[in-house]
């Protein structure tokens, strides 16, 4: 899985004197209250979201492609590989949630200008110690048990690839606690509506899995799906110090004993900020992320279900789909960053006016689904060209069972996409609402019928239309319960 949405799932990230106006020339008043949101405003936050977001879909469609032109068996064993590495990873983004929130929540909240109080400090040390802990757990979990759980993972029928994927599992293991603690870091980050720092981490974290791929796996060493192991590991590592380093600058520098440059200092401040946590403060930064947690299990379980239902139709269709998954990951963050600007938004409409179909409502309801209909159609073709052509999918591989695979799956995939940026304001809504309880019930739904599906697929082809399917029915339930909810009051206080 790809470990973005730090931030995605929070209603109150952004600061409470952001300005925002859905007419960039014309002010909306409701009730005696001026709304001010700018089309500019909003793209402008997509895009850097966008940006953000786009490390872990770059770095795995590097591998991939690095990988699958070089060894088909490697690129299969990746599917399995990055799916329990990732999905370990992803299981602990409602720390950055809760990050989010706890900083929104501090009055007066971050802004990046002003210095972080006490609170807010206790906050981010709280944060990022348990994350440090979360990252321990899972690189020991994930090496001591590895190989069965790859083995449960690929399937009986593909035990020979194993030895590759537990090759890549265990090298990205060792730099879990790193990547868990950027991914909090980056949500403190956000939070302090400095979207700056997380951008130069996405290009500093692009550029060292580049050099380092073509080193490590291409010339002179030629280490094949390890050598690809240890370039993301290192660019995880790379854009983590970056951001613990911008942390601990805007954050905490000047408020720690021990500011001299020694060795001794430095320890001192670092033992300082990841000072365990007490009991108290867990259960303080728990209590937002319980729902929410149980919807990144829900996405998490849908997903994986996918590549499960791979591992039945041999090593070919295993590494067709990964490549699949791969583009789909990458062009979904676009309507992503959609959900993440509905969940920071519309909150400020709704505390203007409580009214769910007023006419900044409405406003900027439109101008979401504009948006989407553009990313929708705009990637959903790109990757049609990409994946329904040979010239295009062998970019990622040049064994030709695969690229027939990848051929027969474009159409869904393409449709998968078009979908994806409505899914995900309908959702991005219902969050905003806070009405997560419902969402919690879709996914479970959706995970049954979804499975069904599965069940009755008989190949890679059938696979991608069930995923279309899962989609669809995505739209369906979401969609009706925005509809629905349209004649209810939203209530913040």
């Amino acid at each position: 899985m790809n470990n973005r949405k730090i931030s995605a799932i929070s209603t109150d990230s952004f600061s409470s004197e952001i300005e925002t106006e859905l007419d960039e020339s014309n002010e909306v008043t409701e009730n005696s209250e001026t709304i001010n949101f700018s089309r500019r405003t909003i793209l402008a936050f997509g895009l850097t979201t966008v940006a953000i977001w786009l490390s872990d879909p770059i770095l795995s469609l590097i591998d991939t492609s690095v990988v699958g032109r070089s060894n088909p068996l490697s690129l299969a064993a990746m599917g399995p590989a990055t799916m329990l590495i990732d999905s370990s990873i992803f299981l602990c983004w409602f720390l950055g949630i809760s990050t989010t929130n706890l900083l929104a929540s501090t009055n007066p909240p971050p802004d990046g200008k002003s210095p972080t109080t006490p609170t807010q400090r206790k906050i981010i040390q709280t944060a990022l110690s348990t994350s440090l802990l979360a990252g321990l757990f899972i690189t020991f979990v994930v090496s001591l048990n590895a190989v069965g759980l790859l083995t449960w993972i690929s399937g009986a029928k593909n035990k020979a690839l194993i030895p590759e994927a537990l090759t890549y599992v265990r090298i990205r293991a060792l730099s879990a606690p790193l990547a868990v603690v950027g991914m909090v870091c980056q949500a403190v980050c956000l939070a302090s509506v400095d979207v700056v720092t997380p951008a130069l981490g996405v290009i500093l974290s692009a550029a060292v899995n580049v050099v380092l791929d073509v080193g490590l796996c291409v010339y002179p060493l030629n280490l094949g799906i390890g050598g690809a192991a240890a370039a993301t590991a290192m660019a995880n590592v790379a854009s983590s110090l970056l951001l613990i380093s911008a942390v601990y600058r805007k954050n905490f520098k000047g408020y720690l004993a021990g500011e001299g440059r020694g060795l001794l200092e430095r320890l001192t401040r670092f033992k300082s900020i990841l000072a365990l946590p007490t009991k108290a403060e867990l259960v303080n930064l728990f209590k937002f992320a319980g729902a929410i947690f149980g919807v990144i299990v829900g996405k998490l379980v849908c997903y994986s279900s996918l590549t499960l239902a791979a591992t039945k139709y041999g090593v070919s269709s295993l590494a067709a789909h990964n490549v699949l998954l791969r583009i789909f990951f990458f062009f979904s963050t676009f309507g992503d960053s959609l959900s993440q600007s509905v969940q920071n938004f519309l909150p400020a409409v709704f505390t203007m006016n409580k009214d769910p179909v007023s006419r900044a409502y409405k406003r900027f309801e439109g101008f979401h689904l504009a948006c989407a209909g553009v990313v929708g159609v705009l990637f959903s073709l790109i990757s049609g060209i990409v994946t329904s052509s040979k010239a295009g999918a062998s970019v990622f591989t040049t064994s030709p069972p695969i690229l027939k695979l990848i051929l027969d799956c474009a159409p869904f995939l393409a449709a998968s996409l078009a979908i994806h940026p409505f899914v995900m304001i309908m959702e991005g809504a219902i969050i905003a609402k806070r009405d997560t309880n419902y969402l919690l019930l879709s996914y479970g739904a959706t995970f049954a019928t979804l499975m069904a599906s599965l069940r009755k697929a008989s190949s890679l082809n059938e696979v991608w239309a069930g995923f279309l399917f899962f989609q669809s029915i995505r739209l369906l339930q979401f969609g009706t319960r925005v509809i629905l909810s349209r004649k209810k009051e939203v209530d913040y206080s």
